[in-house]
């Protein structure tokens, strides 16, 4: 979108072209979508059918264990391991410091609003507007199969966010990554949620290890339990 009044102009289109379609019996009203935001060109259109049953940002499909020669996956590692480790050098130690200013710096969110409308501001950041034209405010957003981050005032959030005390990484349109992200010559994972992963991750059968604190996937070392990771991270038995 160029700018919202070009944006607008063709939404109009659009909706007189699906009306056609609807008057014709061809689609049913509730299984198509329009919707025009960052990152995407003022001509292009989104259809789908419906939006999935489960919340994305909340949804991780992990199953339980504690890393290499548990049964299942451990994306999220240990949580308490980390705040006990991070706490352990005493309350002035830099860990503990670093750990209590990314707790500060936390959003709290705990709902979803599905669809709303961008709209671009004069400053060129995107916020997103539920039906009754006010922004959605501190939630995540699902619009047209993908998760974002908005803020108190609807404002998208893009890079590394922390949210309920973990980290997401939102793209440079604002969607939520998941999956390998390579950031800065680093490797991170972040769950099927968005949060980072930290602790043992397995990834196609190959077991990987990431920093408790940073997140940044290990090579050429021995890790906390003692277990060694080669030049491309994974577990050498």
């Amino acid at each position: 979108m160029r700018d919202r009044k070009n944006g607008m102009g063709r939404q109009a289109v659009l909706a007189a072209v699906l009306a056609g379609a609807l008057s014709m019996g061809t689609v049913s009203a509730d299984a198509l979508a329009f919707n025009f935001g960052p990152g995407m060109e003022d001509h292009e259109v989104i259809i789908y059918n419906g939006q999935t049953a489960n919340n994305p940002a909340y949804d991780n499909g992990w199953s339980g264990g504690a890393g290499p020669g548990e049964v299942g996956n451990n994306p999220m590692g240990n949580q308490g391991q980390t705040e006990e480790e991070a706490l352990s050098g005493g309350p002035n130690s830099e860990a503990a410091k670093k750990y209590l200013e990314d707790q500060e710096r936390s959003l709290y969110i705990f709902s979803t609003y599905r669809g709303g409308t961008w709209e671009k501001l004069e400053d060129g950041k995107w916020r997103l507007l539920a039906s009754d034209g006010q922004p959605v405010s501190s939630q995540w957003g699902y619009v047209d199969g993908k998760t974002y981050l908005l803020d108190m005032y609807g404002i998208m959030q893009t890079g590394w966010q922390m949210v309920n005390g973990k980290w997401y990484y939102l793209n440079s349109v604002g969607a939520m990554q998941t999956g390998w992200l390579l950031k800065e010559g680093k490797y991170y994972f972040l769950n099927a949620d968005g949060s980072m992963a930290i602790g043992w991750v397995n990834s196609q059968g190959i077991w990987y290890y990431f920093d408790q604190q940073t997140g940044v996937m290990q090579t050429n070392t021995y890790v906390d339990d003692g277990r060694y990771v080669n030049a491309e991270g994974a577990l050498v038995p």
